[in-house]
């Protein structure tokens, strides 16, 4: 059955943008309503323009490439629409197609089940905010872990964006966390608190691809400024050198550190034998004391 069989009447909004939308018995019209039912609001006055056409290049987080339609039985049937003319497509296409209607080209997509029909911009935009959102709950897990609330995170986001002009990445509202925590750990004298942040730093760099040995040089630091602060609370000395402990047998550039002990001052340098440049140096060391 054709969309030109239905009469006038309100139905769901197909593009999503309010609970209800005026179909005039030809096509979907501009008008819209925020009532709970299809009874609430008056008929509208005849549209003369396409919201389909109007939002073309308006991203939708959800678009509305499905619409509920009530069918001849009283039942709901949920079929495709598309995004230009807003003819139902019935049944929904599986795969890339021309619109039978109108000719454009249309992009299918799946979302938890559904077929989502796109124009090619459209589907571009969902593509690429589907990828942020994997993004960003890899990016909030790592953020669980440093006891990162929700409120923390949406209060950030607005900064950001309030500073940049733009949404910010998830990365970005990590960073910009991750730093405040840092200092906040610092601040405290909290340094094993400070050296597990930064080593998770460095894995957020790793997982983009992007450089990440300074991370684990200060998270190396941290470890050794704990260690001085615990041992000269315990035992009333200062500690002078700590053994190197390599991450693994089978890596090259750990291996020849393995067991060395090297004064304090040596391995806080910027050019220190620890970490090293291997995949993601897991070496730790160990206070000497001192017989």
């Amino acid at each position: 059955m054709s969309d030109a069989q239905y009469p006038p009447a309100w139905h769901p909004d197909p593009w999503q943008q309010a609970p209800w939308r005026w179909w005039d018995g030809t096509r979907w019209t501009e008008h819209t309503h925020l009532g709970t039912d299809d009874t609430a609001t008056p008929v509208p006055a005849q549209a003369d323009s396409n919201p389909a056409e109007d939002d073309a290049t308006e991203y939708r987080t959800d678009p509305a490439a499905t619409v509920d339609t009530p069918t001849a039985g009283g039942e709901a049937a949920t079929r495709a629409a598309c995004p230009y003319c807003g003819v139902v497509l019935d049944p929904p296409p599986k795969a890339n197609r021309k619109c039978p209607d109108c000719r454009e080209q249309l992009v299918v997509r799946t979302q938890q089940g559904t077929k989502l029909v796109f124009t090619p911009d459209d589907a571009a935009r969902f593509d690429g905010e589907r990828e942020r959102g994997y993004r960003e709950r890899e990016v909030r897990r790592r953020a669980d872990g440093l006891g990162i609330t929700d409120h923390d995170w949406q209060q950030t986001e607005q900064r950001l964006q309030v500073k940049f002009g733009s949404k910010p990445s998830p990365g970005d509202t990590y960073w910009s966390l991750a730093n405040r925590a840092v200092n906040n750990a610092a601040s405290n004298g909290d340094w094993q608190q400070v050296s597990m942040i930064y080593r998770q730093m460095a894995l957020h760099l790793r997982s983009e691809g992007r450089g990440f040995l300074h991370l684990l040089r200060e998270c190396l630091r941290a470890s050794i400024r704990s260690d001085l602060a615990q041992h000269q609370a315990v035992y009333g000395e200062a500690l002078t050198h700590f053994r190197v402990l390599g991450c693994r047998g089978d890596c090259d550039p750990c291996a020849p550190d393995t067991d060395a002990v090297y004064p304090v001052g040596q391995l806080m340098a910027d050019d220190g034998p620890v970490p090293h440049d291997c995949d993601f140096c897991a070496c730790a060391v160990i206070p000497v004391r001192q017989s």
